[in-house]
C-alpha cells in the first residue's frame, strides 16, 4: 500500500472514531486499528499493545476514541520519520574470497538509500585497527555477517580469534541486530584457508548457526535478493536509531 493510500485509510479511521454514534462502530474501528498495527509492525511496540488493551477494556467509548485517535496520529508521524531515516549497515567478512559478494551487499544497501560501512570504506588512521573497527560498529545500526571459506587474519593470537569473529562478538556484546549469510555454493572461493584453519572456521560457523536463523547463498545475485528482504524485515520489526534527513 502506498503512503498516500495508507494515510487516507488512517484519516478515515480517525474520522470514524471522532464521529461514530454507535458502540459497534467504535468496536469495529478499534479492531481495524489493531489489524493495521499488526500489518505495519509485526512485532508491535509494547506501548501500542498497552494502549489498545486499555481502550478495549474501557466501557467509555469517548475514552476509547481518544486513545485510538492518538495512536493513529502517532503512526502517521512514525511513518514520516522512518521515510526520512537512513540506517548505517556494517558489513563484516573476510575480504579476498568475498569481494563480489561484498559488492552485492553494498549495492543492495545503497539502492535501499541506506549507508554501507565496511573495510572498503575505512580511511587511513593511526588508531589501533581493532578500536577503529569497534568505533565504526558503534556508529552502525545493523550488522551483516558474510561467511565464505576463510576464517581470516588472526586478531587475538591467544584466543585464536579472527578479525571477522572479533567484529561479530563485539556486535553481539552490543546487542545489535545480526543478519548472517553463509556461502553454500559448489565451487571453491578464491584464497580459501580451510586447509589450515578449517577447524576454527567450522567452530565459528557453528556458533553463528546456533544463535541465529542463517540465510545461505551461492551467487551474488541470490545474496543481494536475500539481503534486501532480511534488511527490510529487520528495519520494520526492529527499527534502530538511524540518521534523520532534515
Amino acid at each position: 500500500m502506498k503512503k498516500e493510500e495508507l494515510f487516507q485509510k488512517i484519516d478515515s479511521m480517525i474520522n470514524n472514531f471522532a464521529n461514530a454514534t454507535l458502540p459497534t462502530i467504535y468496536e469495529r474501528t478499534l479492531y481495524e486499528t489493531d489489524e493495521l498495527l499488526r500489518s505495519l509492525f509485526p512485532k508491535t511496540d509494547e506501548t501500542y499493545r498497552s494502549f489498545i488493551q486499555t481502550a478495549s477494556s474501557s466501557q467509555h467509548y469517548l475514552y476509547k476514541a481518544n486513545i485510538m485517535t492518538g495512536i493513529l496520529r502517532g503512526i502517521k508521524t512514525r511513518i514520516d520519520i522512518c521515510e526520512n531515516k537512513k540506517y548505517q549497515v556494517f558489513i563484516s567478512s573476510t575480504y579476498v574470497d568475498l569481494i563480489p559478494y561484498r559488492n552485492a551487499v553494498e549495492e543492495a544497501i545503497i539502492f535501499a538509500n541506506h549507508i554501507p560501512a565496511g573495510m572498503e570504506n575505512f580511511k587511513a588512521s593511526s588508531n589501533n585497527p581493532t578500536e577503529y573497527i569497534k568505533k565504526v560498529i558503534d556508529q552502525s545500526d545493523y550488522y551483516v555477517l558474510l561467511l565464505g571459506q576463510r576464517y581470516g587474519s588472526i586478531q587475538d593470537v591467544q584466543r585464536q580469534t579472527s578479525f571477522t569473529m572479533m567484529e561479530y562478538e563485539y556486535a553481539i556484546e552490543k546487542g545489535m541486530v545480526v543478519l548472517p549469510f553463509i556461502y553454500n555454493g559448489n565451487g571453491p572461493l578464491p584464497n580459501s584457508d580451510l586447509d589450515t584453519q578449517g577447524a576454527l572456521f567450522d567452530k565459528f560457523k557453528g556458533i553463528v548457526a546456533e544463535r541465529h536463523v542463517v540465510s545461505y547463498f551461492s551467487t551474488a545475485e541470490e545474496l543481494k535478493t536475500k539481503l534486501t528482504q532480511s534488511l527490510t524485515e529487520a528495519m520494520a520489526n526492529t527499527p534502530q536509531r538511524g540518521w534523520i534527513r532534515l
